[in-house]
């Protein structure tokens, strides 16, 4: 018996990842942006952030990433945050509705 092996290119893997939408459990759908679009998000708005662990932040962020490779998530208002790791983020999207 032969086995079906495939064989992706790095231009249809990074399609595939370019294009990963999720549900949360609240029934809310989101396109994720690719990690390396980070810097260019709005700091006044509020987003979600996926990780390769499944698990999910929702915050602010000046998408700065800092020497340690950790990027900060922080509340409106709020002048603390939490260092969280860039090489772990799958995308990010901005949250919609009520924030």
């Amino acid at each position: 018996m032969e086995r079906d092996t495939h064989r992706y290119t790095q231009t249809s893997i990074a399609m595939a990842i370019e294009n990963i939408k999720i549900t949360l459990t609240n029934g809310q759908k989101y396109k994720l942006r690719l990690p390396d679009t980070l810097q260019e998000i709005d700091c006044k708005r509020t987003a979600i952030f996926v990780f390769d662990n499944l698990e999910v932040y929702e915050g602010c962020s000046d998408g700065e990433v800092d020497e340690d490779d950790d990027f900060c998530i922080f509340k409106p208002g709020v002048n603390y945050g939490a260092a969280l790791p860039f090489k772990r983020l799958v995308g990010w999207a901005y949250k919609r509705g009520k924030q």
